[in-house]
């Protein structure tokens, strides 16, 4: 695990977009002759400016890291004397690139987290991400695993907001080689896995392409050849569409490491070889210093001292310059193993030494590195155990609140039906009230019509009782009346007589 611990970071920052890919020098040098000219025939300071010196600082980062930081910082001033704050985040980032790459991590986390202060304040998503991925480097080369995996999620859960799946490979990848270096590797194949099937979608080669290698590194680490042998041949195929010779080189030493476990010797030193030759290509220290290594140790096998001892003592300024304890040590085992099959015994014994003295260091290290990863793991299982129990509060509360709410709601309920209830209630008995009077109504107008026949039919019989009682008696009179004046008057004629009966 601790061989790759290195070109985990390096997959770490290639994914971060924090690396440059590897190229050849030529076109590197031609980009930035481009960008001088460019830059002295615009000298005055505007934001094409700004763009222009953050891209030559990218190109100049990986071989004169210095002059970039001179450029980033010509960046960051035209940026801030512009008041353009994305200018100025850019700069920042690649300042933080040239710190983190001659090892300032310091001043690296500070330019990471301003950049990062400037992307978030703005709302620039993908800038975030980067600088997230970025800062998450920093922790991770500082042991800080969980802080690492938090700006890891963080990036990924901006990505996916955004639905930059690019950014979400890159963010997966990064929390697969966390995953490793915290020797879980159970959880890095599943990260892996996950970027696997969306590099796929994304139909970028480059990205598949270092899907792969992850995958076969991973399986590489456990001594898992066969398992690790598609992934390697699947990476090579794809590599001759994405021309990366870094990850070539990767893959070559892959393959000679899985030849070497089959005691196949000529087939590994073929590709140690071609790993060696790709990795001075590029200029990658650890590849070379693997392949050479590797190469020393095949030739140790085969009982060729001569050639072991050539190609570890070309190894040995590598492996110092990186700092690679167990390298180091892995070197001088292999060199004293050539000096004691040369006869060398004095030199053999030095080397010995010098392999235990480094082997100290290593165990020291790899303690000191299990035992940040045991108080890491411990806080994340403190941190899970903690979530956990909050979630079992949350789900108490949940289902407390679901009950007081069904209660809630079928008080509702019944209150709904007694209102109801008292609604019809209330209907019917106004319908009823209405009916009664309605009923009322109708006795009182028959007993007014009653009334009224009564009143005309003791009006008839007045009048019939006056008709006849007033009339008869007045005629009655009259006829006496006349009687009497017709005797008074003696008619004398029988006509007269007649006239006055009738």
């Amino acid at each position: 695990m601790k061989n790759y611990f290195t070109l985990v970071l390096k997959v770490c920052l290639a994914w971060s977009g924090l690396l440059l890919n590897a190229q050849a020098q030529a076109p590197v040098n031609r980009q930035i002759d481009s960008l001088e000219a460019l830059l002295q025939k615009q000298p005055a300071p505007d934001t094409m400016r700004v763009k222009w010196l953050v891209a030559l600082a990218n190109k100049l980062s990986a071989a004169r890291p210095r002059e970039a930081a001179v450029r980033a910082r010509q960046a960051m001033r035209t940026a801030q004397q512009l008041k353009y704050p994305r200018g100025e985040a850019a700069a920042f980032m690649e300042l933080a690139v040239c710190a983190y790459e001659r090892g300032d991590l310091d001043s690296a986390e500070v330019f990471f987290s301003s950049s990062l202060a400037l992307w978030k304040a703005h709302r620039i998503m993908r800038g975030t991400i980067r600088a997230q991925n970025g800062l998450a480097s920093v922790y991770a080369n500082r042991g800080k695993f969980n802080e690492a995996l938090q700006l890891f999620i963080a990036s990924l859960e901006v990505a996916e907001r955004i639905g930059d799946k690019k950014m979400q490979v890159r963010a997966l990848s990064n929390m697969g080689s966390l995953a490793e270096q915290l020797l879980d590797n159970e959880r890095a194949l599943r990260y892996y896995g996950r970027c696997l099937a969306l590099a796929d979608s994304v139909a970028d080669v480059h990205e598949y392409e270092t899907c792969l290698c992850n995958i076969a590194g991973l399986y590489l680490n456990e001594k898992k050849f066969d398992q690790a042998a598609p992934y390697v041949a699947r990476a090579l195929a794809l590599n001759k569409l994405s021309d990366d010779a870094q990850n070539r080189g990767t893959m070559q030493m892959a393959l000679g490491q899985i030849a070497l476990a089959k005691k196949e010797m000529s087939k590994a030193t073929t590709n140690f070889n071609s790993a060696l030759a790709l990795g001075q290509e590029v200029g990658d220290n650890y590849l070379m210093s693997r392949a050479l290594l590797l190469l020393g140790r095949t030739a140790g096998e085969q009982a060729q001292h001569q050639a072991a001892l050539a190609y570890y003592q070309r190894a040995l300024p590598l492996v110092l310059e990186i700092g690679m304890f167990e390298n180091i040590r892995d070197v001088y085992s292999g060199l004293a193993a050539a000096y004691n099959g040369l006869g060398q015994f004095e030199k053999a014994f030095q080397s010995q030494q010098k392999h235990i003295a480094f082997g100290d260091s290593a165990i020291k290290e790899k303690t000191i590195t299990e035992t940040r990863l045991l108080q890491n793991r411990f806080e994340t299982e403190r941190k899970e155990a903690q979530n956990r129990l909050q979630a079992a509060q949350l789900k108490t509360q949940q289902q407390v609140i679901r009950r007081r709410n069904t209660q809630l709601l079928a008080g509702a309920v019944v209150a709904a039906l007694l209102l109801a209830l008292a609604a019809l209630l209330y209907n019917r008995r106004r319908l009823q009230q209405r009916v009664e009077l309605e009923q009322e109504r109708q006795r009182l107008e028959r007993l007014r019509a009653a009334a009224v026949l009564e009143a005309e039919e003791a009006e008839r019989r007045r009048i019939g009782s006056d008709l006849h009682d007033g009339v008869g008696q007045l005629l009655t009179a009259a006829k006496l009346n006349l009687h009497a004046l017709g005797e008074e008057l003696g008619l004398p004629t029988q006509g007269q007589q007649a006239m006055l009966q009738n």
